[in-house]
């Protein structure tokens, strides 16, 4: 009986064991099938999730590409800008069509070596120096230079001296009296006190040849002359319109010596001027004054290998040319 208990409680045990093997295994299916269903909530959302970012990626890749574009263009465009100022700025004489006038001032490098020697005329170097003008006789007998004596051995032993010479000049205001029979006065002297030659020589001179301002040009002649010649714009206008007036069988020749020629080099470099010529009037130009501005002016050469013909310009055409007919008849 014994016995037969023992196998009882042994297959009861494994009754048992067998129940909770089954719930075990129910329960791990169940357990598997959350799993799966757990594992592919996760791919879904990996995916979804995957597809996202690549969208993103896309997005925000299309955005950089645009903006990188943008700065390219801008870049390229400042680059081109760049490059259009420098060109400008290297622009002269040589490779355009600038004026000399206009090229400006550049530095010319040095490539010499320093040394320690002083500036100025070396050692054997010949040199040179003033000396009495080797037409002192003739200037003497026209009168037209003094030779005064300073004496400085007042007082001082011997007979010896030494001799330098200093060059100088003298100005002072000269008068001359003409006599003429009577009625027969000349109609330019008419106002019966004049200007003379050399005034008007040194005039037309410093204003044709050198360029000096007629306010200028009569502040000197009033100090060389001690005050006694006052000169107003209008005298030194009219004495450059009498040179102008005997000028004028030379400008005739000039005129027709570059007509005639083979060739002809014309060029214009523009300027800024305080006076310009008003041809509305009528064929002979009025001269208007600037006020607190400028004009634009054109100076514009015509020459060839003998003559050469400047011409005073308000622009670049043939309006208000100093020489109208003569443009008339080189550009017609």
């Amino acid at each position: 009986m014994r016995k037969r208990n023992n196998n009882l409680g042994l297959f009861r045990q494994i009754e048992e064991l067998a129940l909770k093997v089954d719930a075990l295994t129910r329960e791990n299916a169940v357990h598997r099938e959350e799993n799966r269903i757990l594992r592919d909530e996760c791919e879904s959302i990996r995916a979804s999730f995957t597809a996202e970012l690549e969208k993103e990626k896309r997005t925000h890749h299309a955005e950089c590409e645009s903006i990188r574009a943008c700065f390219t263009a801008e870049l390229d465009k400042a680059h081109a800008e760049i490059d259009r100022l420098k060109a400008q700025l290297n622009k002269n004489s040589s490779n355009s069509s600038k004026p000399p006038s206009q090229n400006g001032l550049k530095k010319i490098p040095n490539s010499r070596e320093k040394s320690d020697r002083k500036s100025g005329g070396q050692p054997g170097h010949p040199g040179k120096s003033l000396k009495i003008p080797d037409n002192l006789n003739e200037l003497l007998r026209a009168g037209l230079a003094i030779v005064e004596d300073v004496d400085h051995t007042v007082g001082s032993e011997g007979g010896y001296c030494d001799t330098c010479y200093e060059l100088d000049f003298r100005s002072c205001l000269v008068i001359r009296r003409h006599f003429y029979p009577l009625g027969k006065l000349p109609p330019e002297n008419r106002n019966r006190v004049v200007y003379g030659g050399n005034v008007k020589a040194l005039t037309t001179y410093l204003s044709a040849r050198s360029h000096v301002s007629h306010q200028r040009i009569a502040e000197l002649v009033s100090h060389l002359s001690h005050g006694g010649i006052n000169l107003s714009d209008a005298s030194i206008s009219n004495f450059l319109c009498s040179l102008a007036k005997k000028l004028a069988p030379e400008l005739d020749a000039i005129k027709t010596d570059l007509l005639n020629g083979a060739v002809l080099h014309v060029d214009e470099t523009p300027m800024d001027v305080t006076q310009k010529p008003d041809y509305s009037s009528g064929e002979q130009p009025l001269m208007r004054k600037s006020s607190l501005t400028s004009f634009n002016a054109c100076v514009r050469t015509h020459s060839n290998d003998r003559s050469t013909l400047l011409t005073a310009n308000p622009q670049k055409d043939m309006q208000g040319c100093t020489s109208r007919t003569f443009s008339r008849h080189l550009y017609s």
